[in-house]
């Protein structure tokens, strides 16, 4: 299909965690095959998809949800179709509005309990990563991509043992720093620890967190600085500047000098590394979930699949 559509460049699309994981997807297929990749909220292309400019060709979208019914991104995905371009749905749910509206449907077969997405953020970016390598060509990165989940079990058990050590009932607040790619995780790890546990988390490119944001920093700042390669010097000084302001500093995706690191068994800013954050994150919002006696899986407010005609009533879902 990617090469029947004979696009320019691709567009990725979703609400919430599934536009988290478009960010960091637009990143990773961006570097695999050197076309422009954008990822923008499903909200956004409602708004502004008349003035949205294209280049010579129509964009190949992918539509990312879930459940395949989020109202925004089915109607984003509609309008984008009527406008010429050619679309892909990745979801979880086979059969769904999303699919069904799309001109390629893939579905990850992941089944989840929890309102919150977890299992099939993580499957829905191996998914993407996959297809970047495939259509690149690229035989290494493929490979690679095939021994994540092997990884990801081998790692389970000193993750999950990392994250209840690190875990504090106490009030804190909770900044994720990524950049590139790492931005999408540093994002998504900020809302499971708002969705799960209820504590505010908040998400920013590193360097940008020292124009303004910093002034914030205190000894109840928990700071999730994720290291990417091509930035890494310069994130590692800003991770160390702020644990001289005071903040609780966790490295994750590298090492720091003087600094707490999550450590993995795979290569540094990698594919596999940022899912193994991710679950990091998600461990961690489920053990401060814990500790403040807070149900991670039924958030309150939240329902699993987000639709106008029953999210928006009044006064709350519960």
């Amino acid at each position: 299909m990617w090469h029947s559509a004979a696009a320019d460049r691709i567009l990725l699309t979703g609400c919430g965690s599934s536009y988290y994981l478009a960010l960091s997807a637009a990143d990773l297929i961006q570097s695999s095959l050197r076309v422009p990749c954008q990822a923008v909220p499903s909200s956004e292309v409602l708004f502004a998809d008349k003035e949205m400019r294209w280049g010579t060709r129509p964009p190949l979208v992918i539509a990312i949800s879930r459940s395949g019914e989020t109202t925004e991104t089915v109607w984003a995905l509609g309008r984008l179709r009527n406008r010429g371009a050619a679309t892909v749905a990745l979801t979880c749910s086979e059969g769904g509005t999303l699919s069904r509206a799309s001109d390629l449907s893939i579905t990850v077969p992941v089944q989840e309990h929890s309102v919150v997405m977890t299992a099939s953020f993580t499957s829905m970016l191996l998914a993407l990563a996959a297809i970047g390598a495939t259509l690149s060509g690229d035989v290494s990165a493929m490979d690679t991509l095939r021994r994540a989940p092997d990884s990801a079990g081998n790692d389970l058990p000193a993750l999950v043992d990392h994250a209840r050590a690190f875990a504090d009932a106490a009030p804190h607040m909770y900044v994720y720093l990524g950049s590139r790619a790492w931005f999408g995780i540093a994002s998504e790890g900020a809302l499971k620890m708002t969705e799960m546990a209820l504590v505010p988390g908040y998400a920013y490119h590193t360097l940008e967190y020292l124009h303004g944001p910093k002034a914030a920093v205190s000894p109840q700042t928990v700071i999730i600085g994720m290291l990417a390669a091509a930035g890494s010097p310069y994130e590692a000084r800003v991770l160390r500047h702020l644990a001289d302001l005071g903040a609780a500093v966790m490295v994750v995706g590298g090492q720091v000098e003087s600094l707490p690191a999550v450590r993995f068994t795979v290569e540094s800013d990698t594919v596999p590394a940022m899912l193994l954050a991710v679950v990091w994150m998600q461990l961690l919002a489920l053990s401060v979930a814990r500790m403040r006696g807070v149900d991670p899986d039924t958030p309150r407010f939240l329902e699993p699949v987000v639709t106008w005609d029953r999210s928006l009533r009044i006064g709350g879902v519960r």
